[in-house]
């Protein structure tokens, strides 16, 4: 639910409307009221959104989730902080070498990015950080000997175990 919710976020403003409209159950008197409100600046689209988010993740998977998952969602992506469930990961055996991972291989193995270039792009970018802390070199082995939160961008995390 939380990365449905995260999805529907990013969808442009000029199509909230239609969204409410076409995948909610909300009625028109309700939707005219957030049409109106920002129109007139007292409705946030951000606001307007999440709400749409919120109601469609709520047909799919249930009003408890639906909060939930919009809780989720501000608490990562306006406040910053560690979501609460983040996949885990073991490095296999064989990708070690003194305990050690190539941070290039070590994204490519998560899942985090779609091959050795991908990987480059997202340190050289500055998109990789490891317990919240940037990644700056492409040449640097990780050592695996504790649990570390692997992040790209600002939705993307994986605990290496």
């Amino acid at each position: 639910p939380t990365e449905m919710l995260g999805k529907l976020m990013s969808i442009p403003d000029k199509l909230i409307l239609k969204y409410l409209e076409l995948c909610t159950d909300m009625s028109l008197e309700q939707i005219g009221e957030i049409e109106s409100g920002m129109k007139s600046g007292k409705m946030n689209p951000r606001n307007a959104k999440m709400r749409m988010a919120e109601e469609i993740v709520k047909i799919y998977h249930g009003a408890d989730s639906a909060r939930n998952a919009g809780e989720e969602f501000l608490r990562v992506f306006s406040r910053g902080e560690m979501p609460t469930d983040i996949q885990d990961f073991a490095a296999p055996d064989n990708e070690k070498k003194n305990g050690r991972v190539w941070i290039i291989r070590l994204l490519e193995l998560t899942g985090l990015a779609q091959s050795k270039r991908d990987a480059r792009r997202l340190i050289e970018q500055g998109s990789v950080r490891i317990d919240g802390e940037r990644i700056e070199s492409v040449n640097l082995d990780i050592l695996l000997d504790n649990k570390i939160i692997l992040q790209v961008g600002s939705r993307k995390f994986v605990r290496i175990v």
